[in-house]
């Protein structure tokens, strides 16, 4: 159990590296998508227990902290684009594109 919490601990940035640029998780139900990103790691707790047989199981209660990006694709028309996000590093101050028509 010590193992695997030096080894979260430790590997943090990697992990949420991993989960947020090399493989992006991604949601999508018919025309709604959504996208989740992690921006902090945290352990809050853990418990550790025998159970029947002298086996242990160890608990680690983690927070995570992050952005959710939803849309809705719009079909069969013709829309305009109102507002663009960067798919970069996240901000605690995302800044909006505007777009004109020219």
């Amino acid at each position: 159990g010590a193992m695997a919490t030096a080894m979260l601990v430790t590997n943090q940035q990697e992990l949420l590296e991993e989960f947020n640029i090399n493989d992006p998780s991604l949601y999508a139900a018919n025309q709604y998508l959504a996208i989740p990103t992690l921006d902090d790691m945290t352990i809050v707790g853990g418990n550790m227990e025998m159970l029947d047989g002298g086996l242990f199981v160890q608990t680690i209660d983690l927070q995570l902290k992050g952005q959710l990006t939803s849309s809705k694709q719009i079909t069969g028309g013709f829309g305009i684009i109102e507002q663009v996000r960067s798919p970069g590093v996240s901000s605690s101050d995302p800044v909006d594109v505007e777009i004109g028509l020219g």
